[in-house]
């Protein structure tokens, strides 16, 4: 799963890449937790576009006072009630530098920081509702993959370059664009154990990711 990530480049870098204008987005953070809002991009017709969803899939039939599912599997989204129209009509790209994940049982689990090779900014694969006063979002994940296995089962999924207008852009039920296999992609990624000071979402700053001492 993805429970917490960071964002800490500038707006402009990720909405450059993606050829819309810069937004008004939440100031950078090293933890990102569920419930705040997240810098996001989808398909309006034929333009990107930014919003700030917040973390936590609400669809206007979900009633319950909880935050909605922060994360959805790859595997079934397609089909489960909570995520089936978000899936067809309203993916995103979530922007990010890097994610926590934890390896080990309740009480010893040690916090990772996870990001890709030579700390390149990315985005995941995300899905969206209309909430009420503001949009709200999830991340897809799938089986982790190489390294990352010994650390958690799952991954969020991240979206190569290569294949941002695709999945905007893909319907697989309607005629149009294939949906790309984004979760059998490979990547590079960089990992590190970091202090347990994260688990606590009020602490947000750089040293959360430096490596933990020896």
């Amino acid at each position: 799963m993805c429970g917490r990530f960071v964002r800490s480049s500038d707006p402009e870098a990720f909405a450059r890449q993606l050829g819309c204008p810069v937004p008004e987005a939440p100031p950078p953070s090293y933890n990102i937790s569920p419930s705040t809002r997240l810098l996001a991009f989808t398909r309006t017709g034929r333009q990107t576009r930014a919003f700030l969803p917040v973390w936590g899939l609400r669809p206007a039939w979900f009633r319950r006072p909880s935050t909605g599912p922060i994360n959805a599997r790859w595997e079934t989204a397609a089909e489960k009630p909570m995520f089936r129209r978000a899936w067809r009509q309203r993916r995103c790209l979530i922007a990010a530098d890097g994610y926590y994940e934890w390896e080990g049982k309740p009480g010893r689990r040690q916090p990772w920081f996870i990001r890709l090779g030579k700390g390149t900014p990315f985005f995941f694969a995300g899905l969206w509702e209309e909430s009420g006063e503001r949009p709200t979002a999830c991340i897809l994940t799938t089986s982790a993959a190489g390294t990352l296995q010994r650390i958690h089962p799952r991954m969020p999924v991240i979206v190569p370059s290569n294949q941002w207008e695709n999945w905007l852009a893909g319907d697989p039920g309607e005629a149009g664009p294939e949906t790309p296999d984004l979760a059998r992609t490979a990547l590079e990624f960089e990992l590190w154990p970091v202090s347990d000071r994260v688990n606590r979402p009020a602490n947000d700053d750089p040293d959360l990711i430096r490596p933990l001492a020896a």
